[in-house]
């Protein structure tokens, strides 16, 4: 018997997260927020006012299923649109990484590559049940999002002594 809880909700609407994430060898928490977005077509019309104003896009699916990945392909396209002009920047996030041992139809881990690859963005394999690199993502964000930040400061404060 698993001792894993299968208790799994899908999204309704948009649900909100804060995240704070310790970035190593300093005092400095970064806040991340999050907004996971039902992915129902009865929502697709707030879908663009969440995308706006985004700094990072965190694309997720489930690695034995397929379809879900697929469905990467379609949420690429719609935040790109959304956020046009400004230049793509996200992640891939692969989770439930843990089940090829259980032989179930996994996603092709080379389609998965060739994927991020082509939209320069960086891949995790995850599995909450393993407590597997869960973490990773999340900081990964926030050290790219610290290292932006003080190198805007840097720029603002040389700006400033000229």
């Amino acid at each position: 018997m698993s001792k894993y809880p299968k208790n799994y909700l899908m999204t309704k609407g948009m649900e909100f997260h804060v995240k704070e994430v310790k970035i190593p060898d300093s005092n400095t928490i970064v806040e991340l927020f999050l907004f996971d977005i039902g992915g129902h077509p009865a929502y697709k019309m707030l879908h663009k006012l969440y995308f706006e104003g985004s700094s990072i896009c965190m694309l997720v699916f489930n690695m034995a299923d397929p379809k879900s990945f697929e469905n990467c392909r379609t949420w690429l396209a719609a935040y790109k649109e959304a956020t046009h002009p400004v230049p793509f920047k996200g992640i891939l996030v692969g989770t439930k990484a843990d089940l090829k041992e259980d032989n179930a139809v996994m996603v092709d881990p080379d389609k998965v590559l060739d994927f991020a690859n082509a939209n320069k963005i960086r891949y995790f394999a995850t599995s909450a049940k393993e407590a597997k690199d869960v973490e990773d993502p999340f900081h990964f964000i926030a050290n790219d999002f610290y290292k932006n930040y003080e190198e805007e400061v840097k720029h603002l404060m040389h700006g400033m002594h000229r």
